[in-house]
């Protein structure tokens, strides 16, 4: 607690940067009700000293709510010729491909190129061309295609990725604990759209989506994840919790 109370370099950013990482771990906790884990005069303090605006606060949850996104939603785990354990990492920035890869020795290799045409390109010609045919290259580009960051939930106009940041940036920038329940509503009926893609054939879309949002929700919070993991097993009022989803794609929709 110490380094909380002291920022030693004195800039806002770190200071904003602190205040939000204390605030999300206090709003969870809150909403799990465990009690004096909140650091209120922390935060009060540091606000005071900063003069830390809402929009300021918002915007830097936002910023690291989607840093966790990026990560986890930019890459795609498969199996190459049902030989090779692979994941593909696509870089949100520049567009870059790497493919992460056990070989046959169960040695770990990494190929990085510019774009898909080019890493599937080096794939065919370059130096571990002996480890893959035309199967195992088109596997590589169908998996590129199902990159969570580049898919939807059903009924939705948006990228998984930014439905699922905006929910969570509502959840822990709520005012009130009625509004933030409503964003919880719609991470569990954000749950429930891809359960029922998974239910209907459309799993190829739905179950990568489904572990990203996941592993992020446990990066942010494990507890949280837990908890939305077990109550998604005992869901009821589908109507309500799509609703809710509506919701936050409609205020997506109006900016």
């Amino acid at each position: 607690m110490a380094s909380v109370l002291g920022i030693q370099d004195d800039r806002k950013e770190d200071a904003l940067k602190l205040y939000v990482e204390i605030a999300m771990e206090g709003a969870t906790n809150k909403f799990l009700g465990v009690t004096g884990t909140t650091h209120e005069q922390v935060l009060a303090r540091l606000k005071g000293k900063y003069n830390f605006t809402q929009k300021e606060i918002t915007d830097a949850v936002y910023a690291t709510i989607a840093e966790v996104v990026a990560a986890e939603f930019n890459k795609i785990s498969f199996m190459i010729d049902r030989n090779y354990n692979a994941v593909l990492t696509r870089n949100p920035q520049n567009g870059q491909y790497t493919l992460s890869y056990e070989d046959a020795k169960y040695v770990t290799e990494t190929l990085t190129a510019s774009t898909l045409n080019a890493l599937a390109s080096e794939m065919r010609t370059g130096k571990y061309k002996a480890d893959f045919d035309e199967a195992g290259i088109q596997s590589v580009r169908d998996n590129a295609a199902r990159m969570p960051s580049l898919s939807q939930v059903r009924g939705s106009r948006v990228a998984a990725s930014v439905l699922f940041t905006e929910i969570m940036t509502g959840f822990y920038t709520a005012r009130t604990p009625e509004d933030q329940n409503r964003y919880y509503k719609a991470l569990l009926g954000f749950d429930a759209r891809l359960q029922s893609m998974i239910l209907t054939g459309e799993g190829n879309v739905a179950e990568p989506i489904t572990r990203s949002w996941g592993t992020t929700l446990s990066a942010i919070n494990p507890e949280l994840a837990r908890k939305s993991i077990q109550d998604s097993l005992n869901l009821t009022n589908l109507a309500d919790l799509n609703s809710e989803v509506d919701r936050v794609e409609s205020s997506l929709n109006s900016r």
